[in-house]
């Protein structure tokens, strides 16, 4: 009997079939990654609210040690004088790198950095040179290192990195080793613009002590759980950018000399994808130094212009002085912590009418002066929630 070989062909998947699983696995992977995309940022969008809740609880164990509120500049605390030699008087408002320290730095020990906070007030009686005076290197918030009375290179304590310091959606978190820290979170100096210096009526919770202003909660008749505090920015790049988000614009029309006035200037060159749109200079440093109030940029913030509007310079400068919105890259708006210790997440549509109100001396209840401006909150419901003692009870959006 004959042996007949039976010739199987060989199984496998055709070349249509093939195409086929790709596809659906392509259009798997397509309907997945939002998904995924929108699981991390939620969880990112966690962690910010977290952060936001730790600085305020710290601002709290604050208040309960020394009975009123972290400044936003001319700390009590770091005003001190550097040394007999130098005659400085504890509150010298020339020595600037001390009346230009944050609150950030000021509540280093209720966030578990005591020994960055030390050495931050060391670097603050040092001042402006060595202790005979002669050799005076730069120091202070913003100084990345020095050179000691040898030459040899120091790094002050403001290059630290300090992790709650950050949103974890901020896409300007990597910084050299050389450079002093980020920061995403601001504090709240109210609804009206200022110089971050100007010595005035404080509008917001955060004030400078130097103008002798210096309260706890009690300071804060609107209440806490009706009070802005803090809120996120985002960071800038360092260099000049288009980018709203940690961006700052230059309005063409801005020649107040006392007031950013109408605010609506700023918001007029709020362009299109979330960049300015007009050619002039943007200077992106937002939150470069957790350290410093930096001419408003690096930790202050206004409840005027609503979260993820543009922030303006100031005359054609738009590294100082300037008008700081909140911002974020959370979808539709920003995390803002109140008074009372509670998270919320504001909408960029909060309301905020009157934008296109020109304050004026003597007119409207402001006074000659019109920074020392007392009275109701001048901007909508965002900019009642940003005063301390305007008189209203805003509903909470």
């Amino acid at each position: 009997m004959k042996n007949k070989s039976i010739l199987k062909e060989k199984e496998g998947f055709t070349l249509v079939e093939l195409l086929v699983v790709i596809a659906i696995i392509g259009v798997l992977i397509a309907l997945l990654l939002p998904a995924v995309q929108a699981a991390r940022e939620a969880a990112r969008r966690s962690q910010c609210v977290n952060n936001l809740k730790q600085l305020s609880v710290a601002i709290h164990n604050f208040h309960d040690t020394n009975n009123f509120l972290p400044a936003a500049g001319y700390s009590k605390h770091f005003m001190v004088a550097p040394n007999e030699a130098e005659g400085k008087t504890p509150l010298d408002t020339t020595v600037g790198i001390r009346r230009n320290i944050s609150f950030l730095a000021q509540i280093l020990p209720y966030v578990e950095q005591q020994s960055v906070y030390e050495g931050a007030m060391e670097d603050a009686k040092i001042g402006l040179g060595d202790p005979d005076g002669t050799n005076r290197a730069y120091r202070g918030p913003e100084a990345q290192q020095y050179n000691d009375s040898t030459g040899t290179p120091q790094k002050t304590p403001w290059l630290a990195k300090i992790g709650l310091f950050l949103c974890p959606s901020s896409r300007n978190r990597t910084i050299a080793d050389n450079y002093p820290g980020l920061t995403s979170y601001h504090c709240n100096r109210g609804d009206l613009w200022v110089y971050w210096d100007w010595v005035t009526v404080a509008r917001g919770p955060f004030v400078m002590h130097a103008s002798g202003i210096m309260f706890g909660f009690e300071g804060i008749p609107d209440g806490l759980s009706n009070t802005v505090f803090l809120s996120e920015m985002c960071i800038g790049d360092n260099k000049v950018s288009q980018s709203i988000r940690g961006g700052i614009g230059n309005p063409a029309t801005n020649s107040d000399n006392n007031r950013m006035s109408p605010v609506s200037v700023c918001m007029d060159i709020r362009g299109s994808d979330g960049e300015f749109n007009t050619p002039a200079k943007k200077s992106a440093t937002i939150g470069r130094y957790w350290g410093s109030v930096g001419w408003n940029r690096s930790t202050l913030f206004f409840t005027i212009l609503p979260p993820n509007a543009p922030s303006c310079g100031y005359q054609d400068n738009d590294d100082s002085k300037v008008l700081t919105t909140p911002s974020s890259f959370h979808a539709g708006g920003v995390n803002v912590a109140l008074g009372d210790a509670s998270v919320r997440f504001f909408s960029e549509t909060i309301n905020t009418t009157n934008l296109d109100y020109s304050i004026t001396a003597n007119v409207d209840g402001f006074p000659a002066t019109p920074r020392d401006y007392t009275g109701s909150a001048i901007y909508g419901v965002w900019s009642q929630l940003g005063t301390r003692a305007g008189g209203e009870n805003p509903a909470m959006p």
